[in-house]
């Protein structure tokens, strides 16, 4: 591992370019781009003030610098070295935020209040006014080609989803739909393309899953499994986070009552309900039921459970703090600290923090959830036990907690290696602002501790090169680079021994009689084997499925 030198810059502004061999950050009213490989200077650009954001287009030729005081946007071409485009933002009502589009032609400048959204095209000037999304950046979606963009509107108090083509010139609007949502707040396209879902707020529980072309499938209710009827679930708060398997066949929902559901897509029943058992031992021998609750020793060999290992880590420091304690402090020198993993043999309790309910945006809930780029973990973060990260396995005959990682501090960002790797090889990197960097892997975990001359450097945040081999580490007001030695990193992973899995038994298959109605049954309802996300026993019925219609 090779740690580059640290360098100032305004809060947390530096990014990887999406696709060359560059990094950019911004200090006060300059814009650097350097060299990943050697950190040389490449290019500097001067800025009408100072600078509160940069964005690579997705072609990596511009870098948009956003001046959110003078409502000024500046492009600059890397090909010229110069500035291409200067866009006043003060006619509208200044900037709330900018965005490229995909295909690095357009910029999208949402003004204050979202009183304006107004699509700016490079080539030839011209300044297109969209209907104000209702929210903020969440209200609106682009299709993963970059054709169509999906907004939301509330007209005369109902929610509506438009399309637009963005390859006509005048962003025609051809396609408006209404929804079943009462109060929707963000809308999301999968990554096949083939569904869009809109999310209702945080205030009620529903979600809405359209086709493509805007008709609606099916409206998800996140607590009717388990209040029925019952007028309780009219008062349960509604989606926490979420995200999509990248191949778009399970999504993921995290809930505000510590749990987390895996919806399946081919008729959108709950393929399993992750539970995280706070307060309570978890043995890593036994580990957690097919319910996500905790398996007593007493109850270890009934037919009932399946039990399986959980690799439970525990940091240790040299000091005798105790899990979950404050942060280290600022002054504490680099050589005091000595921390490490150690694999736990005995039950491991997580322990929450208690919330205060008077308080509004509670901390609790399944905060977090991300699916790996190759589909095969899912790795989630409970707010109210934010020291402790969550791996579970999604390959394997069922879905089970393959390991808990648990830390002195809060883990304040969590990002997986981008690229889609065979399941031994696949990383796991995140930070807990106390100046160590953590990268998980089926093989086992490590710990680095990044240093400034005589302090700790903050780690608060951390992004991964698209590549894979390098680490942009950001703290407040700096940033650095970790460059990793794959031979060195496989070297430092300590293996596990295996883990074993029990054989499924009582699991119910996704018969076609459960298949969504309004779905037309071909060949393409059903993904294919060999780059499905879902696991082998449901796999198997999709086969058998398949077959049958085939026949």
């Amino acid at each position: 591992m090779i740690l580059r030198e640290i360098k100032n810059c305004n809060a947390s502004l530096s990014s990887f370019s999406p696709l060359k061999n560059f990094i950019a950050y911004a200090l006060k009213s300059q814009t650097f781009v350097r060299s990943i490989a050697d950190f040389n200077l490449i290019c500097d650009f001067k800025c009408v003030g100072l600078i509160d954001e940069i964005i690579w287009s997705s072609d990596a030729e511009y870098i948009c610098c956003v001046v959110k005081q003078k409502s000024a946007i500046q492009v600059f071409s890397m090909e010229d070295n110069a500035c291409c485009c200067h866009i006043d933002a003060s006619e509208y009502l200044g900037i709330q935020d900018a965005f490229w589009t995909p295909d690095s032609q357009n910029i999208m400048v949402l003004s204050e209040l979202s009183a304006f959204f107004t699509v700016w095209a490079l080539s030839n000037q011209w300044i297109t006014t969209l209907s104000s999304p209702k929210n903020s950046n969440s209200s609106f979606a682009f299709s993963p080609d970059g054709r169509f963009l999906s907004m939301l509107e509330m007209v005369n108090g109902k929610d509506i989803l438009h399309f637009y083509d963005t390859e006509d010139s005048n962003w025609c609007r051809f396609l408006s739909a209404s929804l079943p949502t009462r109060d929707a707040e963000s809308v999301h396209w999968s990554p096949n393309g083939r569904y869009i879902i809109v999310f209702d707020s945080y205030l009620y529980d529903s979600i809405a899953i359209l086709n493509s072309d805007g008709t609606t499938l099916h409206s998800l209710n996140l607590y009717s499994e388990n209040f029925g009827n019952n007028p309780a679930s009219r008062f349960a708060l509604g989606i926490r986070s979420f995200h999509w398997a990248p191949s778009g066949h399970i999504l993921a929902v995290g809930r505000y009552d510590n749990s987390c559901l895996l919806y399946n897509h081919a008729n959108w029943k709950i393929l399993a309900e992750l539970k995280h058992p706070l307060d309570k031992p978890i043995d890593p021998i036994l580990g957690l039921d097919r319910s996500g609750d905790v398996i007593e020793a007493r109850f270890a060999r009934s037919l009932l459970v399946k039990p399986h290992k959980v690799a439970i880590y525990i940091e240790r420091l040299s000091k005798e703090q105790p899990y979950y304690g404050p942060p280290l402090l600022t002054s504490t020198r680099a050589e005091e600290v000595k921390d490490a993993y150690i694999i736990s043999k005995l039950p491991y309790t997580v322990k929450s923090v208690k919330v205060d309910p008077k308080k509004s945006n509670p901390m609790i809930g399944v905060g977090l959830c991300l699916f790996s780029p190759n589909g095969r973990y899912l790795v989630t973060r409970v707010e109210n036990a934010p020291h402790a990260i969550w791996v579970w396995s999604i390959g394997s005959l069922h879905i089970s907690l393959e390991g808990l990682l648990c830390h002195s501090s809060a883990v304040t960002c969590v990002q997986w290696d981008p690229r889609s790797l065979p399941t031994e090889f696949t990383r796991l990197a995140f930070c807990t602002a106390s100046g160590r960097v953590f990268i998980w892997s089926p093989k086992g975990c490590l710990s680095m501790t990044v240093e400034k001359p005589g302090l700790p450097f903050p780690v608060r945040s951390l992004t991964w090169r698209p590549s894979g081999d390098t680490l942009l580490l950001q703290s407040s007001k700096s940033f650095c680079l970790l460059h990793l030695n794959s031979e060195e990193g496989e070297a430092i992973f300590k293996p596990l021994e295996p883990v074993w899995t029990a054989p499924s038994r009582g699991r119910d298959p996704l018969e076609e009689h459960n298949r969504d109605p309004q779905t037309p049954a071909s060949r393409g309802t059903f993904p294919a084997d060999e780059k499905s996300d879902l696991p082998k026993w449901a796999l198997s019925a999709h086969r058998l499925t398949r077959k049958t219609l085939i026949e």
